[in-house]
């Protein structure tokens, strides 16, 4: 499984805590494949990849304890497959928190 921590992640984490202060970043991984096995579906279907799935749960159990928050989503190489797919789960309400969409 792949995660946000072990590619670009850490340091676009670090500078958005350098400058917005630590205390008002929190930073979470999503898990998917980062194989082709995980390609294929994050290719055909991305809103039913593993990773699409995992990020769409996790930002509706972010905006289920603090609605008010703004998100930033981003991914790398396959990790991008896996937020498009998250942005196609998301009501429109949830994706109107979502203020940065960062695929690369």
């Amino acid at each position: 499984m792949a995660s946000h921590s072990q590619t670009v992640g850490p340091a676009l984490a670090d500078e958005l805590k350098d400058r917005l202060g630590s205390g008002n970043v929190a930073v979470q991984g999503i898990d998917y494949p980062a194989d082709l096995a995980g390609l294929v579906p994050g290719q055909v279907t991305p809103q039913l990849a593993l990773g699409s799935i995992d990020c769409a749960q996790k930002v509706a159990q972010v905006l289920s304890y603090c609605p008010n928050t703004r998100i930033v989503i981003t991914g790398y190489s396959q990790g991008a497959q896996q937020v498009h797919g998250c942005l196609l789960r998301l009501t429109q309400t949830q994706a109107n928190s979502v203020k940065v969409r960062l695929n690369v």
